[in-house]
């Protein structure tokens, strides 16, 4: 598969109130979204605000003329739907609705708040009345149609650090493993706890984790038996001595723990796990937002998230529905992911056919994240000499790079074109018409050949970014006499023969005019280049070759 260059657009809503003390983590994040081919579009909310509020603001960007919205990132704890009247773990006293992040991926599916009535009188639950503001729809009325997933470290009160510096710790995980900072090895570590029980439930791993990573880089375990602090540890300890790219874990759950003692949230709390991406599945913490009626704090799916270690995407799987990974195998992102398991139709094995694109089919943080990161390129620089500006970097550190790929914008924000042709073997570039435009940024990606289970594509590291160097042409500043600074804003001669390579370039100050006198000779290579929009007078015809 060639490399993907543009993702799309990502839409990133924040809570507002992390605006000033995560500033710098913000603008890192969108940094890195964009050096991965995302185009970002971010918009602060309030704590206090609506899902129909944030749902109209994704629908408006969504009809953007060739906006390309293809994912949603929200990080905070506002604004999260409920919808449904069902209980995704099985347990009858939870029937009612529940938190549905997916309301926001179906752009264009009915949802209604008309017709659901939960008659459940169970102490754990959301109940559902018409006119609540809670969906009536269990399922998803329509196909989802973004990637969307939800950072939120809300109520995680066993944590040392408040919610901010919480989100705080994840951005910078985030950026680490980006950067391969984090580099956990490309194995998986499966728990087949529950499937003496309910066999085949872990048949979600198996199925993702080998076309990802290879049936032989999957590490499987079984603690179901296990008794007091000896052989119920075995998995804990296994995410702190060995790293693993994805991990599976299922058993009885509760509110904070999933086989207990074999993984709780205060041990999220309390050790460093080294494991980026976790399916979970158990009874009761398929109810992210708060748990018990009258809320419950560190809750498991987004404990781990919370953790100091690598964690940063969580979600709620087993079998009511399954979910599959296997695209991330070949450079998509968990978001995409997540988009096809919500959509399953009768593509995959759903497991619960009842709760096929159930509405509590939720993927816990950042959803471009992709599987196989690459070491991106280093020491950046970009040179003027005259018109040209000259890139040079350090090769990436990775295997198998194949070559590298220059891109430049108008600005950090704007739309990145590819300048050069065909993937460069040499780490520099040569812009021999750059820009005029103040601000443009160049940015430089690693191209690696990636090979995996499941076949091979050309994945590409992290841009990193220059600013184009400001401009250092000649100007004329008398007879006979060129400087390196200024503008032309009167009559000029320009000297008798400019020599190939050099450029003539007439820049008026606003409102002024500039009357070239062109008697002299210029050589073959040389270049006349009059900035668009301003007044010029030349003393004669000026005839092109």
């Amino acid at each position: 598969i060639p490399a993907t260059e543009a993702r799309g657009t990502l839409l990133l809503a924040v809570d507002d109130s992390y605006a000033a003390p995560l500033l710098t983590e913000l603008a890192q994040l969108k940094k890195d979204l964009i050096g991965d081919g995302w185009k970002v579009i971010r918009h602060d909310f309030p704590a206090t605000a609506k899902d129909t509020t944030i749902k109209n603001w994704i629908i408006t960007e969504f009809n953007q003329p060739g906006a390309l919205v293809k994912s949603l990132l929200i990080i905070g704890h506002f604004a999260i739907p409920y919808s449904g009247n069902f209980a995704p773990d099985g347990h009858t006293e939870r029937i009612g609705a529940q938190p549905a992040d997916v309301f926001y991926a179906d752009i264009d599916g009915g949802w209604t708040d008309s017709t659901v009535t939960t008659n459940n009188t169970g102490l754990i639950y959301t109940p559902n009345v018409p006119n609540d503001g809670k969906w009536d729809q269990s399922v998803i009325p329509s196909s989802a149609e973004l990637q969307v997933g939800r950072i939120d470290m809300h109520r995680l009160t066993g944590f040392a650090l408040s919610e901010v510096e919480l989100t705080r710790q994840y951005l910078n995980k985030n950026h680490a493993y980006r950067f391969k900072i984090n580099n956990p090895a490309r194995r998986a570590l499966l728990n087949t706890h529950i499937d003496n029980s309910i066999p085949q439930t872990s048949s979600v791993a198996w199925r993702s984790f080998a076309p990802m990573l290879g049936s032989t880089n999957i590490a499987a375990i079984n603690t179901n038996g296990c008794s007091g602090n000896g052989t119920c540890h075995i998995f804990m300890d296994s995410l702190q001595a060995h790293s693993y790219l994805w991990t599976y874990m299922a058993g009885g759950g509760s509110d904070t723990s999933c086989a207990y003692p074999v993984m709780t949230s205060s041990q999220c709390i309390n050790l460093e796990l080294n494991t980026i991406f976790m399916q979970l599945y158990g009874s009761y913490f398929v109810e992210w937002a708060k748990g018990g009626i009258t809320g419950t704090t560190n809750h498991l799916l987004r404990a781990p998230l919370a953790n100091a270690g690598m964690p940063l995407a969580t979600c709620w799987t087993g079998g009511s529905p399954k979910w599959y990974f296997h695209h991330m195998g070949l450079g998509e992102s968990i978001g995409f992911s997540t988009m096809q398991s919500q959509n399953n139709k009768g593509i995959y094995d759903p497991g619960n056919n009842q709760l096929l694109g159930g509405a509590h089919m939720v993927l816990m943080g950042d959803p471009s994240l992709r599987l196989h990161m690459v070491y991106p390129v280093t020491q950046l620089t970009a040179t003027q000499t005259e018109t040209i500006v000259q890139l040079n970097w350090t090769a990436s550190a990775d295997t198998a790079i194949v070559g590298y790929n220059v891109y430049q914008a108008d600005s950090m924000s704007g739309a990145y074109h590819k300048l050069n042709p065909s993937i460069l073997a040499a780490t520099t570039y040569v812009d021999s018409m750059p820009s005029l435009m103040p601000g443009n940024v160049y940015m430089a990606r690693a191209v690696k050949s990636e090979v995996t289970p499941s076949g091979s594509y050309q994945n590409m590291s992290e841009g990193i970014f220059i600013s184009k160097p400001v401009v250092n042409t000649f100007t004329f500043s008398g007879d006979g006499a060129w400087s390196n600074a200024g503008h032309w804003t009167n009559s000029l001669k320009p000297p008798a023969t400019l020599p190939a390579g050099y450029s003539i370039v007439i820049d008026p100050v606003p409102g002024g005019e500039c009357m070239l006198d062109i008697t002299q000779h210029i050589a073959a290579g040389a270049n006349l280049i009059l900035i668009p929009g301003k007044k010029f007078v030349l003393s004669q015809d000026l005839i092109l070759h």
